[in-house]
């Protein structure tokens, strides 16, 4: 019955979890594995088998497309009941048992058991116990994307293949650091990732006239055209197309832009991780579908330096234009009032002038006799005597 409480306490406390915390966090365990842990625990059905670990190494089979599943059991006097993977198909419908070596995996001469309704009847050992089966049906390929609905109640180690590139675990991308994968404790999750060559991009931007930059562009299950950089509000800007899940990195030399950084599809932001190094920030996201990319950042201080000089320079260019424009007005003005006043000086000596000459013509034609003057009618006819 304790146990039984245990149980069933320390499913509370995941339902608890499940309503406080909505994300995936990474983090490193083993020099093996790189940790995976999830908010969202999968429900349990009963059993009794006395697990140890669970081990699945994906991309199996001709087709990559399987999953090879490893159970390690410890030792029970019993025949104990063991929940099997509920995933895609089991491979021929048969499990193999056999005593578990040191590392955790099978040792030869197997013994081979049948699935009933998602659970096996493990019998009896005094030793640990390898428990494996191959799963088919389970990972769907998008153009080279694989992906894997999983859902476990137990912490499982996902071993990835050899020549997996980015992974993403819930949108969200799983560094391995040199690792061989990742354990997912109690996890709910969409597991993503691709074994292909991706396509890259190289773009030249230009600032100014004086200083070029290489910003590339790396995709898996999508094409990228449309490059633009917009020197002010410094955003790069591209276009993917295709259909499914992309997987994008950008990689921004830091000499021309560092963090923070935002990115955008469609206008709408999305979520991304970021990394990088003294030379170059590399900025990763997993996207639903093609759509309009923006990334922005803070433009380097170098580059803001030359674009306030270059503000400066283009500010004062205008106010020389002006002063001239003020001082050629200025003189075209005083030039205005000056042959204004000529005119004006002229007019004045003129009618002095006048005035003098009308006087002089008066003196000229008077009788002498003070308030007399003397008329000189003009010799129309003789004189007619009256």
């Amino acid at each position: 019955m304790s146990r039984g409480m245990a149980d069933g306490g320390a499913y509370a406390v995941c339902a608890v979890a499940v309503l406080l915390v909505a994300v995936c966090a990474v983090v490193t365990t083993t020099a093996v594995t790189a940790t995976v842990v999830s908010a969202q625990p999968a429900h349990a059905q009963e059993e009794d088998a006395a697990h140890k670990s669970i081990t699945i190494r994906m991309g199996t089979g001709d087709d990559g497309l399987g999953m090879h599943v490893t159970h390690i059991l410890g030792p029970s006097g019993e025949p104990a009941t063991l929940r099997l993977i509920d995933a895609g198909t089991i491979l021929g419908g048969s499990i193999t048992v056999s005593a578990a070596d040191a590392e955790g995996g099978a040792t030869p001469s197997p013994t081979t058991i049948s699935a009933v309704d998602g659970t096996a009847t493990i019998p009896p050992s005094e030793d640990d116990i390898a428990v494996s089966y191959e799963i088919t049906g389970a990972i769907d390929l998008t153009g080279d994307i694989y992906a894997l609905e999983f859902s476990h109640p137990r912490t499982t180690v996902f071993v990835m293949p050899e020549d997996a590139g980015a992974i993403f675990v819930n949108g969200r991308l799983v560094e391995l650091e040199g690792k061989r994968g990742f354990a997912c404790h109690g996890c709910a999750m969409t597991l993503e990732y691709s074994t292909s060559e991706p396509s890259s991009v190289t773009e030249s931007v230009e600032i100014r006239d004086y200083m070029t930059f290489t910003v590339e562009i790396v995709s898996h299950n999508a094409g990228v055209g449309g490059f633009g950089f917009d020197e002010t509000a410094g955003r790069i800007t591209f276009q993917t197309d295709g259909a499914g899940p992309q997987f994008v990195t950008v990689n921004i030399p830091t000499d021309l832009m560092h963090k923070p950084f935002a990115m955008a599809l469609d206008g709408q932001r999305t979520t991304f991780e970021g990394s990088g190094n003294e030379t170059h920030t590399s900025i990763v996201a997993r996207l639903g579908s093609g759509g309009d990319v923006a990334v922005a950042g803070t433009l380097a201080q170098h580059i803001r330096m030359q674009q306030e000089l270059q503000l400066a320079r283009h500010s004062d260019a205008p106010q020389e234009d002006d002063s001239i424009w003020v001082v050629a007005a200025l003189a075209a003005g005083l030039a205005a009032v000056a042959a204004a006043v000529a005119i004006l000086i002229t007019k004045r000596r003129f009618s002095r002038h006048e005035s003098r000459t009308n006087r002089t013509r008066t003196r000229q034609s008077g009788s002498g006799i003070p308030g007399i003057s003397l008329h000189i009618r003009p010799p129309t006819a003789p004189f007619q005597r009256v």
